[in-house]
Parts: structure tokens; C-alpha cells; sequence
């Protein structure tokens, strides 16, 4: 998202416990056009339980889409899952709809949502980078985060979502300076 020049937002950006998670993500939803939902965690196994948060909040996307009236009408949506034939097993509701399969390999999700955005953004499509060199930039950034997190005592799954962001926008703006 972020070599895309765009910036995500979750849930998780705010720590107001006062509030319900289910409520940030309504009020999120509501000011977004754009939606990414990976469904890669739905598990199907008979040992495994099923995470369903992220369909719900595909619901949700979904349903403002088609009831929100004419706010909502432009929303657009891009349903990223692991596998295709997983998918249609844990989610036959959503046969219509067309996910984009990355096997969790994070360069084919990369390119998944490269190629949506720059569908999505039209007229300014022609700033987006190729996949190729998003790829390098994530594998360069891949590297200096294991870094960082060394040389910091963190692990890439302990900072918080707004450390992330933040990181990551640190390390674009050094990156395009040494392009």
C-alpha cells in the first residue's frame, strides 16, 4: 500500500479500549473506497478453527457496497485469499466473487494488490512501479526490518500497527532518496 502511496488503515491504529474493535471497523469502512480483505486465514481443516473476523468485515464491506446508498456506491474491493478451492469450501455463500489467490507467498500478494490499485487509481495509475521493482523493495525492506527488529529487541510481529507504518514509511522515504 504504501509504494502505492497509499496509506492503510486497521483497526488496530487506535488503542481505545473504550471502544469495540467491531465499531472502529464499521466507522473505517464507512470513509474507505478502497477495501483489501486477505481471507487466507480461513482454515478448513478438521483439527483447525475456523478465524472468521475477516469475512466479517468482508461482510461488512460488501454490505455497505450494496445497501450504504450513494456514498457507498464507488467502494471497491479486492478479496485476497491462500487458496481458491479452500476458499469456495469455507465461503460457497460467495460463489459470485472472484478472490486473487497468493499461496502465502508475500511477492504473489504484492502483485495482487499492485495490479488492483492500479486499476483502481486511473489517472494517476502511471506512478505506480512496476511489480518487479516493488518486488526488490519489499525483499530490501524485508531485510532491514529483520534488522531493525535485531538491533531494536523486537520481532516483526511485536510492533505495534502504528510502528509498522510508521517504519515503513521511514524506510520509502531513505529508499526513494537513494534511488
Amino acid at each position: 500500500m504504501f509504494a502505492c502511496n497509499l496509506k492503510p488503515r486497521c483497526a488496530l491504529q487506535a488503542s481505545n479500549s473504550g471502544t469495540i474493535r467491531i465499531e472502529k471497523i464499521v466507522e473505517l469502512i464507512r470513509g474507505a473506497r478502497w477495501g483489501i480483505h486477505d481471507l487466507s486465514d480461513l482454515r478448513d481443516g478438521p483439527h483447525e478453527a475456523p478465524h472468521f473476523n475477516m469475512p466479517l468485515e468482508y461482510g461488512l464491506f460488501f454490505g455497505a457496497l450494496r445497501f450504504g446508498g450513494k456514498t457507498h456506491r464507488d467502494k471497491s474491493s479486492l478479496l485476497l485469499v491462500r487458496d481458491v478451492d479452500a476458499f469456495r469450501r469455507t465461503c460457497s455463500n460467495l460463489g459470485g466473487v472472484d478472490p486473487v489467490a497468493h499461496a502465502g507467498d508475500p511477492h504473489e500478494a504484492i502483485k495482487a494488490v499492485r495490479d488492483w490499485v492500479k486499476t483502481e487509481m486511473r489517472q494517476e495509475a502511471d506512478k505506480i512501479d512496476f511489480f518487479a521493482a516493488m518486488r526488490d523493495r519489499y525483499d530490501r525492506f524485508a531485510v532491514f526490518l529483520a534488522r531493525f527488529c535485531v538491533e531494536n529487541s523486537e520481532t516483526p510481529d511485536g510492533l505495534s500497527f502504528n510502528d509498522y507504518c510508521e517504519i515503513v514509511s521511514q524506510w520509502l522515504i531513505r529508499d526513494n532518496a537513494a534511488r
